[in-house]
């Protein structure tokens, strides 16, 4: 569990395997990343109860539909399995970094439209 502080603390980012679950098992499959993060909030205290549902929602549920999407626009334009892989983990970081973002901005904690503080950005290194 590799995490590091995202906007001084008050929240912070990790590697996910949903995309890689996803490519491996299928899209319904990919719902084991639930159990895997309610054993991280009960048992290890990463990721807390308190913001268990929204993790489900971003990493069980957001991560592998966009893993889902890239793999059917990738059949569709052809891309090598190795570029299909890489986008659909990439566009899939990304893409739950801004839900993370826009959830944060709903709950009052950060201002959305902060470039140094949004997760989307700090994922993609553009806030230097």
């Amino acid at each position: 569990m590799i995490n590091f502080p995202l906007l001084g603390a008050a929240a912070s980012g990790h590697l996910i395997g949903s995309a890689l679950a996803e490519i491996l098992f299928g899209f319904w499959p990919a719902f084991i990343m639930t159990t895997v993060i309610t054993i991280k909030a009960f048992i290890f205290q990463d990721g807390g109860i308190s913001v268990l549902g929204v993790n489900i929602l971003n990493m069980a549920i957001i991560a592998p539909a966009l893993a889902v999407l890239i793999k059917k626009i990738a059949r569709i334009v052809h891309l090598p399995i190795f570029l299909t892989a890489f986008l659909s983990g990439w566009v899939s970081v990304v893409g739950i970094s801004f839900m993370g973002a826009l959830e944060l901005a709903l709950s009052g904690v950060v201002p959305f439209f902060s470039c140094k503080d949004s997760f989307p950005l700090a994922c993609i290194n553009w806030n230097r």
